[in-house]
């Protein structure tokens, strides 16, 4: 199994702060329950980390965040009755960009290395029931759960997927290419070219005709006023998953959308 080196493995709240994405000027005590570092990857390079501490032997969430954000987006989100795992995917910073190009595969690449990452970390194995794991993909996180749990059939782990599908709808392009327009007007310094590369190899992303015919049960979850996964496609997705695992939910695209709707939806996964 992959050796991980992991640094800062206990960091501060200021220093969690600086290090981790977190907001210096957050509410008073939402990062105290906050555990945070970088490991490094099967590429070579570090890969962001955060963990929200539940309660000890529950259940633990393995979540991926969509096109442009970070491990932070899951802060608070589950943590009731899981523990939660999450971290910032390649060439999204504090997370490094690969030395290769940015395909979905390759960020189900790191994936694997995330859940081998939990599962040998003596810490997060004494907090969290690790017979008990789930994955949670939002948006392009979605696509890369879907790829990872493809690509990794022996790992028999489950799934729910947020506002996502099991391929690249087409009529999505445009709008992610916008967000990197967008994105590299109003932060000049950020660098973009890794989200590029996702813009033109995102497209190539297609698994409907291979992945229902796993052993993973996924649920999915769909936003009826979602306009970058439009919900009549979405909605053939109870044709090849069961109608039982879709639900439609009164939502846009964004994960805060209707955020105490999937948060019941999980919390009854388990």
């Amino acid at each position: 199994m992959l050796e991980k080196l992991v640094r800062g493995v206990l960091l501060s709240a200021a220093g969690c702060a600086a290090g981790c994405g977190f907001p210096l000027f957050s509410e008073p005590g939402c990062v105290s329950d906050v555990e945070c570092g970088f490991m490094t990857n099967s590429y070579g390079v570090e890969t962001q980390w955060e963990f929200y501490l539940g309660e000890g032997g529950q259940p633990l969430i393995i979540a991926v965040h969509g096109f442009d954000g970070s491990a932070s987006d899951f802060r608070g989100f589950f943590q009731d009755k899981f523990n939660v795992l999450s971290y910032t995917q390649p060439g999204h910073a504090p997370s490094d960009s690969l030395p290769a190009r940015h395909t979905i595969p390759a960020t189900a690449r790191v994936l694997d290395d995330v859940v081998n990452f939990a599962r040998d970390s003596q810490f997060i194995s004494g907090r969290a029931d690790l017979e008990r794991v789930y994955l949670v993909g939002f948006s392009m996180g979605g696509f890369t759960v879907c790829q990872y749990l493809n690509d990794y059939p022996e790992n028999d782990l489950n799934a729910i997927i947020i506002n996502s599908y099991d391929g690249f709808p087409s009529d999505a392009e445009n709008f992610v290419y916008a967000a990197v327009v967008l994105e590299s007007l109003f932060n000049p310094l950020k660098d973009t070219e890794p989200l590029l590369e996702y813009c033109q190899t995102m497209p190539d992303f297609d698994v409907s005709q291979t992945l229902p015919y796993l052993n993973s049960e996924i649920s999915w979850i769909i936003g009826a006023k979602d306009v970058l996964f439009p919900v009549e496609d979405s909605q053939t997705l109870g044709e090849r998953y069961g109608e039982s695992n879709v639900y439609e939910i009164n939502a846009g695209h964004w994960l805060l959308d209707n955020a105490q709707v999937v948060r019941e939806i999980v919390e009854n996964f388990d």
